[in-house]
């Protein structure tokens, strides 16, 4: 199951790649750990100049509740099963991380580059 943090998250306007990633993360969760997803940003709050997350091509998930070394399996797990479609999959481990970081979490979003997609259209 997929959970937002609280009310704050705000996901009209989230484009539908984000939720395909969100679906894997949700699956890969569950399959690892037994638990849900749990999503701390998504088109709300202040992020880095030239972030994805206005557009809706971005999103943070929750991982402290997760010891380092599920971190490590879920990151590593997510990564495998994103990037190869195009999706950046990146640990921001804390404030620090990046000028907007506030807390440790897994940033996902849609850039793909060398012409990697998914979806194709006719």
């Amino acid at each position: 199951m997929i959970l937002l943090k609280d009310l704050s998250i705000k996901y009209d306007g989230l484009q539908p790649e984000m939720y395909f990633a969100l679906g894997v993360a949700s699956a890969l969760r569950q399959d690892l750990f037994k638990m849900n997803t749990v999503i701390t940003s998504l088109l709300e709050g202040h992020h880095n100049p030239g972030s994805l997350h206005p557009k809706g091509y971005a999103a943070d998930l929750r991982t402290l509740d997760l010891t380092s070394v599920e971190r490590q399996s879920f990151f590593t797990s997510l990564r495998a099963e994103l990037e190869p479609l195009g999706f950046q999959v990146i640990w921001e481990d804390g404030p620090g991380a990046t000028a907007a970081t506030t807390g440790a979490h897994i940033h996902i979003e849609w850039d793909p580059h060398d012409g990697k997609h998914f979806w194709h259209f006719l």
